[in-house]
């Protein structure tokens, strides 16, 4: 029996944990990849494929500081959460997790503000960053979607910091 106490949120059938091996959780996400990108990605717009560097997420892991999350539906991945952890660039004595990604599969989300799936793995994320002693969690959404994670966010304490702009180019890629 394993001994290490493992972060983990259960909500009826589905159930989120931590990923204690990030790299090769890595390869269990990808089949997953092509319909987040479909539904959520800004790039494609602009005629850019997903394509990760890998490479800095393994060295990141190497360091101790990629944090990876999955959520599971009856036993089946349908989300998960990557963050990166480390001192906050502008205040080095506070220890930050930055979402990277996070993705639950429409079958595995609530509705009208009701989550089961979303809410599993906001609790298991959240325990494992108290563990680690993270001061502050930082998240996003993709805002062109609407604002739907935007009442999660607030109902879990989070607030609103700040908003990032972006301006594409003409230059084609």
């Amino acid at each position: 029996m394993n001994a290490i106490l493992t972060p983990r949120a259960e909500v009826g059938l589905v159930t989120a944990q931590i990923e204690r091996d990030p790299v090769t959780f890595i390869e269990t996400v990808l089949p997953l990849l092509p319909e987040h990108y479909r539904e959520l990605s800004v790039h494609k717009m602009h005629s850019f494929e997903l394509h990760p560097d890998f490479n800095v997420y393994r060295q990141r892991a190497a360091r101790g500081e990629l944090l990876a999350a999955s959520l599971r539906e009856a036993g089946a991945l349908v989300g998960y959460f990557f963050g990166f952890i480390g001192p906050a660039l502008h205040y080095v004595d506070c220890l930050s997790l930055s979402m990277d990604i996070m993705y639950v599969a429409k079958r595995a989300r609530g509705s009208k503000g009701r989550v089961h799936g979303v809410a599993a793995l906001f609790d298991c994320v959240e325990a494992e960053a108290r563990r680690r002693g993270v001061h502050q969690i930082r998240v996003g959404s993709k805002i062109h979607r609407g604002r739907h994670t935007a009442a999660l966010y607030e109902k879990r304490g989070y607030t609103a910091e700040e908003i990032y702009w972006s301006k594409w180019s003409e230059v084609s890629p």
